[in-house]
């Protein structure tokens, strides 16, 4: 009965930790980047239409399409990277249970957990 309690510790390799850092830390952040410069452009047109009037602010607002373009391309350029880092590495699965904290890779042949 007593053993059903115990909690088992292992040690992480260095797969499940680079996705374990890949899943809860790169990816909400180009997440959060990626809504950001989607804002900026939406913003930068906003502004560029609602203020057809003054020169300033149409520059303002074209400079805010610009960068909220850069951004969306730069986070886009860094999404497909990684995807092409993981295909290539054969990490294209992976499943986290959270419920369990483990990690399902599927490398083709050895399913490892």
């Amino acid at each position: 009965m007593l053993e059903l309690f115990a909690k088992t510790a292992y040690a992480m390799n260095l797969d499940q930790a680079l996705l374990k850092i890949n899943y809860y830390i790169v990816n909400p952040i180009i997440r959060i980047l990626f809504a950001l410069a989607f804002i900026i452009f939406i913003w930068g047109i906003i502004e560029y239409t609602l203020n057809k009037d003054s020169a300033d602010a149409k520059i303002k607002g074209r400079d805010h399409i610009m960068w909220g373009l850069v951004g969306l391309a730069i986070m886009t350029s860094v999404f497909f990277i990684l995807r092409i880092l993981t295909s290539t590495l054969g990490i294209d699965e992976v499943q986290i249970n959270e419920n369990t904290n483990t990690i399902n890779v599927d490398t083709g042949e050895v399913q490892v957990q």
